[in-house]
């Protein structure tokens, strides 16, 4: 997958989030995601409308198999890409360390 224009933002309550685009489609992950995703290496904040969630199975940003435990319905706008969650990893030890700083961030290669 194509990862660009990498940034910390803040969201719209101010909270530290990653901002990307993956495979050229906006991604804004919060800086709280649900531990059971993380744990296995994935993340959720590819942005859709709501009338496009249910367009989007299969989920062509996820590779790995999660049967059981999810669903695919369950995992719409999430990706499993390992440069995403590595910047997202970055990100959170950034703010566990004091040293996030919005703007622009290096693009993985």
């Amino acid at each position: 997958m194509s990862i660009s224009d990498v940034a910390w933002v803040r969201d719209g309550h101010g909270r530290q989030a990653l901002k990307l685009m993956l495979d050229g489609h906006a991604f804004h992950a919060r800086s709280s995601q649900r531990p059971a995703l993380t744990r296995l290496g994935i993340v959720e904040g590819i942005v859709f409308l709501v009338s496009q969630r249910l367009s989007q199975l299969p989920n062509r940003f996820m590779h790995g198999d999660y049967a059981p435990a999810f669903q695919p319905g369950d995992l719409v706008g999430c990706t499993d890409d390992p440069g995403v969650f590595a910047l997202f990893q970055a990100m959170c030890d950034a703010i566990r360390t004091d040293r996030w700083q919005p703007g622009a961030q290096p693009t993985p290669l």
